[in-house]
Order: C-alpha cells, then sequence, then structure tokens
C-alpha cells in the first residue's frame, strides 16, 4: 500500500541529488585544468585521462543506487537489489539511498537484513545531522524504523516514534498513512481519527482516505465511512487494501453482492509483506 508514496519522493530527491552530482562533477572535472595550467601537455594529457576514472570510482556507489532506482519499474525488484548490495558493500552510499534499499528489502520480506541497512543509514544520517537539512534527513531515514518495528510486532513503539517525529514538526504523508493505519491497529480509535483527520488536511492521498475510511467503519458510522472509500475508490486505487476495506464496509450495510465485487478486485492488485491485508484474507472472504 505505502509502496508508492515512498517511490514518489525518492524519485524528487534521487533527481536533485543527481542533479547536483553531475555539476558537482563538471566543476570538480574543471578545477585541475586551472591547478595544472603550467604543467607540460603530455603530463596534462595523462591526468585529466585518469580524472575522469577517479571521479566515477569515488562515485561508483552513488552511480549504481541511482541507476538500480531509475531501472526498477523496467528491470524489477530482483536487479535492484542487486545493483544496491554492490553498492552497499562500499559502506559509502549516502543515507536516503541506503533507507530506500532497506525499505525494499523489507517489502521483500528481509526483516533482518533491512533492520542491519537502516542501522548503516541511521547512523550516517546521525553523522550529518548538523548539515543544511541535516535533522531534517535524518528524521526522514529514522521514520523507516517505524515500519521495521512492525513488522516485529512492536506497533506501540512503532506508533510511538512516528508520533515523536510529528512532535518534532516532521511531516510526510508516509508518516501520517503509517501512523494512522498503526493506532487503528491497536484500536485507538479517537486518536487515529485525529490523526486521520490532521492528515487529510496535509494531503488527500489515496492511503490516508483509506485510513479515515476505515476509522469511521471501526467507530460504527458506516455513513461517513462510505463518503471517504467512494472517493478513494473513484480514484482507482492500485493497492488491495482499499478494495478489501470498501468490501468489507459494504457487507456491513448488507450490500454482499457488491461487496464481493469489490473483494474480486482486490485480488487484480499486488500483495505485499508490507501490506495490511493478504490475499489469503480476501480469498477467504469471497469464499
Amino acid at each position: 500500500m505505502l509502496l508508492n508514496f515512498y517511490w514518489d519522493r525518492r524519485k524528487a530527491d534521487i533527481m536533485n541529488r543527481s542533479t547536483r552530482l553531475r555539476i558537482g562533477g563538471q566543476i570538480i572535472l574543471l578545477f585541475p585544468l586551472i591547478l595544472l595550467w603550467t604543467i607540460p601537455a603530455s603530463v596534462k594529457i595523462v591526468l585529466m585521462t585518469l580524472w575522469p576514472v577517479l571521479l566515477v570510482i569515488y562515485y561508483y556507489p552513488s552511480i549504481l543506487s541511482y541507476i538500480a532506482f531509475i531501472m526498477y519499474n523496467t528491470k524489477g525488484k530482483t536487479f535492484y537489489l542487486k545493483l544496491m548490495a554492490s553498492a552497499y558493500k562500499s559502506k559509502r552510499v549516502d543515507p536516503e539511498s541506503a533507507a530506500t534499499y532497506s525499505y525494499i528489502l523489507l517489502k521483500d520480506g528481509q526483516l533482518e537484513k533491512s533492520s542491519e541497512v537502516l542501522d548503516y543509514a541511521e547512523n550516517r544520517a546521525k553523522e550529518m545531522i548538523h548539515w543544511r537539512k541535516g535533522k531534517n534527513r535524518y528524521n526522514h531515514v529514522h521514520s523507516y524504523r517505524a515500519l521495521i518495528l512492525w513488522k516485529e510486532d512492536r506497533m506501540d513503539d512503532a506508533a510511538d516514534l512516528l508520533i515523536n517525529l510529528l512532535k518534532e514538526n516532521y511531516r510526510t504523508s508516509v508518516l501520517y498513512a503509517n501512523l494512522g493505519w498503526f493506532l487503528i491497529k491497536l484500536q485507538k480509535y479517537d486518536e487515529a481519527l485525529a490523526v486521520n483527520l490532521e492528515a487529510l488536511e496535509y494531503d488527500r492521498s489515496n492511503a490516508i482516505l483509506d485510513n479515515i475510511g476505515l476509522t469511521y467503519m471501526k467507530m460504527g458510522d458506516l455513513e461517513k465511512s462510505h463518503e471517504f472509500y467512494t472517493e478513494l475508490i473513484g480514484k482507482d486505487p492500485d493497492f488491495p487494501d482499499a478494495w478489501f476495506n470498501f468490501g468489507q464496509l459494504l457487507e456491513q450495510k448488507g450490500i454482499g453482492e457488491e461487496a464481493q465485487k469489490m473483494f474480486r478486485k482486490s485480488l487484480d492488485c499486488e500483495f505485499s509483506y508490507l501490506g495490511t491485508v493478504t490475499k489469503e484474507e480476501v480469498e477467504l472472504a469471497i469464499k
């Protein structure tokens, strides 16, 4: 359910960094030309031939991370994980790329490896915390920890982590979507409603609409829930949770035939280790 939100944010981050990388590389390439102005031409040629090679070696982890990310949609998860494993071995991957790698590992069900990579990402981000926007960078990386805590059956800790980030004025659609769902699962419906309504003002995303619709359903306000699910389904969401939850709502309202259509529609979506509903649950609901 949450992959698109992480992916869209990550795409913006990595495109910005790739631009900085390109500009920085051009400056670095020009710098030796000025320093070596009085050196014989033959020496200049040799050094300037070596210089791009040294740059590629230096930026190798970043280059691999960039290629892995850009090619994810066409080459798939296996290709991404293979390239990122090579980049990660250098221990020079930037914190955001490492956090994304951790997330994809977690989505693949590799909980232990995901936690190890995120440890690295958090430590790297902490080293840069006094840099410009360093605190925001650390909070971004640290927010991924909530997903790992959830999968370690520590949902209370996961929710507390995100609540503390909110108190530090760190806000993203992903954070709101995760926290809203954690509070629902913890059956803290009043808190969940408050967070989800605040989230709705921040970003009317599909995951947040799903959360608020589910919250109202759990609180027994089926009409209010139906209002938000009607809006969500009208946007043709690509995660199974939305269709399944709407099906449950219709079932509670006694519209069984339509509920079955929603359950079957959810089977057309991709199921994930990080999803809030499993394929087995949907199939059981259909039976």
